[in-house]
């Protein structure tokens, strides 16, 4: 006859099946199997379920450090192109542009002297002109 001895955990008293209350003793395997593989079953869900909860909590704050890392990096970089492109003039349409109005701005010089050479002449040659009729008038007084 077979008899199966489970050892208890709270005191070192042998048991048998008959002593649980089970008529076989593969009932009583089976109980105890059963009763360990749920208690292991819920311990070890509880603990996946707390493993598996730090892990998401720290993968999203690794993300939300990433992400911001990576949008600090953008607008330093932004910012530092701006003071680039402001200061030494180092982008060629920034450059093309400044030269643009540099050229533009001689040009209105240019122009600006240009007509005021052109009046100081058209000046003279009034005057010029007046004083050729006022000599004419004058020869002509005279002649009379």
């Amino acid at each position: 006859m077979c008899l199966l001895v489970m050892s208890s955990s709270f005191s070192g008293i042998p048991l048998t099946h008959t002593s649980l209350g089970f008529t076989s003793p593969l009932q009583a395997f089976e109980f105890r199997s059963k009763a360990e593989y749920s208690m292991i079953w819920y311990f070890m869900e509880n603990q996946w379920r707390w493993k598996i909860g730090c892990l998401c909590l720290l993968a999203g704050l690794i993300f939300c450090i990433i992400i911001m890392v990576v949008i600090i990096k953008f607008l330093n970089c932004r910012h530092r192109n701006q003071v680039l492109i402001l200061e030494s003039g180092h982008r060629r349409r920034i450059a093309s542009e400044t030269d643009r109005v540099d050229r533009l701005e001689r040009i209105v010089r240019r122009l600006q002297e240009e007509k005021k050479e052109w009046e100081d002449k058209k000046k003279k040659e009034e005057k010029e002109k007046e004083e050729v009729d006022k000599r004419k008038k004058e020869e002509n007084l005279i002649s009379l």
